[in-house]
């Protein structure tokens, strides 16, 4: 007997019409998504365009510290007499 009182309490509780706020219409409700969908896409392009900007930037500095490191190497075992 308790458990159908809960359950009618829970049944009156979803069909209470009485909202202080009125639902948003639909035309609302798809701008609003539509909206959303529109900022994940721009923010999905703007961090894409940041990592294959950091993935250059890594290339790139990968490359001059290797060249540096090979230079550096090829002037410290040569001899004053190759260097001439």
């Amino acid at each position: 007997m308790r458990s159908t009182q809960i359950m009618a309490l829970h049944h009156r509780f979803l069909l209470d019409t009485n909202s202080s706020t009125p639902a948003p219409s639909n035309v609302n409700r798809t701008r609003e998504a539509f909206t959303g969908d529109a900022n994940f896409d721009t923010n999905m392009v703007i961090i894409l365009a940041a990592l294959l900007c950091a993935l250059i930037c890594a290339l790139g500095l990968n490359s001059i510290v290797r060249c540096a490191l090979r230079c550096s190497r090829r002037f410290a075992f040569e001899t004053p007499e190759e260097t001439a």
